[in-house]
């Protein structure tokens, strides 16, 4: 499974995306909706950045937000329409 996601990341990052936008991408397939401390650990990139790519990859359309029980969470555009782009 480690390998694929490699190849995902590797894949993402030839389209054009950076190393923790295409890993925040993934980990939100992976794992559904999720907070930006939940994305900083399933998508290991430190918390520092996380909210910062979020900004960029929602001012591209590739990352949604919304509030859920007081709290902010992402969720990922299907891969299908990414790769429409």
């Amino acid at each position: 499974m480690a390998a694929l996601h490699d190849e995902l990341v590797r894949a993402l990052r030839a389209s054009g995306m950076s190393l923790y936008e295409a890993r925040i991408f993934l980990g939100l397939l992976q794992h559904g909706p999720q907070n930006g401390n939940e994305l900083s650990r399933t998508a290991k990139v430190p918390s520092s950045k996380v909210y910062a790519v979020l900004g960029k990859l929602s001012d591209e359309g590739i990352v949604h937000s919304f509030r859920r029980d007081g709290a902010t969470r992402f969720a990922a555009i299907a891969p299908d329409e990414l790769g429409a782009r």
